[in-house]
């Protein structure tokens, strides 16, 4: 007996009010202190505060942030992952506290991740069994503990919730060309939202695809994929084209300071940071694994799940120590920096695999429960104690201080790489380089007399009664160096460039193309 559409539609009610719940639980602590304290935290609320001025000045892509680094700005965005910025705009601007901001960001981008889940799980389970594996994925450690309290990787966040979408809809690809518009919408919002993770998690959808598209003998899956992959990456062009193209105007080589064969699990250097806290949380992820094995049916394989064990090996052996020769020849995928990042598609392997594989009753069923309870039980433990450490451990590379949080968020500190080009930073000084340092420079910096204290870039120009001065770089401090005439005030004003240009019309045709895609499709499905 199928159920009816109302009960459809309450059922699925239930599970996004559970989700939300359970998402809002995991977050109280962020609500209750009103910020979270990370690794990135700082840069998130500064940046999250910049983003919301410039939208709320009328700039419907702020790629420029005037105020931040003291004053001198920083062109963060025309290099990082602009969507969770605008989920976190409106909190910014409704509470005036982009630390809060943050929080109900990371709230919203975990409660879709759990939806997200969800989804793509219900293509192996029943419903029960999806809306606990969409829990797992909330709780498990990698996502929970380590990107949301300990490193406060907010765009990392954002790919936990177009993963699973992207993949759900690569396997049903063959169903209907509506998949092939979410997957162009998923893919184009992982671009969007953090290009390592997008590096990493490509590799797998193309394997997906092409597992689909021979299981299910229909070279459509494939061609409909590749369609979603160039439509994804022409939406995308607004923010691909200028972040690819135009590195050379930062400190572009400061990526290279991390190497990804030295940020292997278990590596001396790993240890050093925070392998020792990775370890223990990759090893509760394994135990979700050997309970969805312990569950296994021979027939089971006709699930079509087997590809997730496969990417699962994968990302095992791609982020332990046995795959430095590989890292270290690696080419473009070394911006990667960390490739223990790929726990993020282990955390969405186990959660496939637990909830298309566990078949167990009773005392396996009660393990099953009590490994659950104790994982989230973990979470909070772990949580705490990142966020105590940080309360109370002197400032280092490995946790911020408190002091060290409220320092920053007041001299609005930026990343080191964004620092332009045409400052002189010695390769003996390049690990001394702090973004506090960065600011306070700006601030401690005197006005030399042609020198303004706004860092140069080629889309910056000047004016100066309504004429045109020309800039150039100081070395010494990266500055904007100009011939001003008189006493008039001198106007600084960002212009787009050529490249910025030319990206935007890409991204309008491409989503036109999706949209007008998406009606015919809707027109014809109502005949």
């Amino acid at each position: 007996m199928t159920a009816s559409p109302k009960t459809y539609i309450s059922a699925n009610w239930q599970v996004i009010i559970i989700i939300s719940v359970m998402g809002m639980l995991l977050m109280a602590p962020g609500f209750v202190l009103g910020h979270i304290i990370g690794q990135s935290s700082a840069l998130n609320v500064n940046w999250a505060e910049g983003f919301a001025e410039q939208l709320q000045a009328g700039e419907f892509y702020p790629r420029w942030l005037p105020n931040m680094t003291g004053g001198a700005g920083s062109p963060v965005f025309y290099f990082y992952g602009p969507l969770p910025f605008y989920l976190a705009a409106p909190f910014v601007l409704a509470t005036g506290k982009a630390a809060l901001g943050v929080v109900c960001a990371s709230t919203l981008l975990l409660i879709a991740s759990g939806l997200a889940c969800y989804t793509l799980c219900r293509h192996y389970a029943a419903r029960d069994k999806a809306l606990v594996a969409a829990i797992i994925y909330m709780v498990l450690p990698y996502h929970y503990d380590i990107d949301i309290w300990f490193r406060a990787a907010l765009g990392e966040q954002a790919a936990f919730v177009f993963m699973p979408l992207a993949a759900y809809c690569v396997l049903n690809l063959k169903k209907s060309h509506r998949f092939m518009i979410g997957l162009a919408l998923s893919y184009a919002g992982l671009l969007f939202s953090h290009l390592p993770s997008t590096l990493l998690f490509s590799p797998v959808l193309a394997f997906l695809t092409l597992w689909t598209g021979i299981e299910e003998r229909s070279w459509m899956i494939l061609l409909r994929a590749a369609s979603a992959a160039l439509i994804s990456f022409g939406m995308a062009a607004i923010y691909l084209l200028p972040a690819l193209t135009l590195q050379e105007m930062i400190q572009s080589e400061r990526w290279g300071d991390y190497a990804p064969e030295s940020n292997l699990m278990i590596s001396s250097t790993t240890i050093d940071g925070f392998g020792l806290l990775l370890l223990p949380l990759t090893i509760i992820s394994i135990v979700f694994v050997l309970l969805a094995v312990i569950g296994w049916k021979p027939g089971d394989q006709k699930n079509g799940s087997r590809p997730w064990i496969y990417i699962g090996i994968a990302v095992l052996a791609i982020i332990s120590v046995l795959a430095a020769p590989f890292w270290l020849r690696a080419g473009f995928y070394r911006v990667v920096q960390f490739p223990w990042r790929a726990l993020a598609i282990f955390d969405l392997c186990v959660v496939v695999l637990w909830a298309s594989h566990w078949r167990a009753g009773g005392v396996m069923r009660d393990a099953i429960i009590m490994a659950l309870g104790l994982a989230i039980f973990l979470c909070f433990v772990l949580s705490g104690i990142s966020q105590s450490k940080i309360y109370t451990t002197a400032d280092n590379p490995v946790f911020m201080s408190i002091s060290a949080e409220q320092r920053d968020l007041v001299l609005k500190t930026d990343a080191s790489e964004y620092l332009p080009s045409c400052l002189v930073i010695l390769q003996s000084e390049r690990f001394q380089i702090t973004t506090a340092q960065n600011a306070k420079t700006v601030l401690a910096t005197a006005a030399q007399a042609g020198v303004a204290k706004i860092y140069y870039y080629p889309f910056l120009h000047a004016k100066q009664d309504n004429r045109s001065i020309d800039l150039s770089c100081d070395p010494a401090t990266g500055f904007s160096r100009l011939v001003a005439v008189g006493t008039s005030p001198v106007i600084f004003e960002k212009q787009a460039l050529p490249i910025e240009i030319w990206a935007q019309f890409i991204s309008t045709f491409s989503f036109v193309v999706l949209l007008s895609l998406g009606i015919v499709l809707a027109l014809r499905n109502s005949k």
